[in-house]
């Protein structure tokens, strides 16, 4: 997180002190997670997540699918599925519930 040189000026740092622990703690935790789903993951996940979509009936496959064994993968599936419901309320909203979720056309 070196990216700009610290300012000459003692004071104004100290402000920062709490931030920028705060942040490396943060961007280690991160590192950790991430560095632990590289280690779990594996290509064969990927196309047995794809196989496990193409195999799902038009009209039920999911917008969004995680492929990730970590709490990085958990917690954007919890993530995804609350973005889903406000997703469907927004375009309730205007009118456009039609468009969502996918449904079989009319012959």
């Amino acid at each position: 997180m070196q990216k700009s040189p610290p300012t000459d000026e003692p004071k104004r740092m100290a402000g920062y002190g709490p931030t920028l622990e705060q942040a490396q703690a943060m961007a280690r935790r991160f590192i950790g997670l991430a560095q632990k789903s590289f280690v779990e993951a594996s290509p064969a996940m990927v196309a047995d997540a794809v196989a496990d979509l193409l195999n799902l009936p038009y009209g039920k496959r999911p917008l969004r699918t995680i492929v990730d064994p970590s709490d990085i993968g958990a917690l954007a599936n919890a993530m995804n599925a609350a973005a889903a419901t406000k997703q469907e309320r927004f375009q309730d909203a205007l009118g456009a519930e039609f468009s969502f979720p996918v449904q079989e056309a009319a012959e």
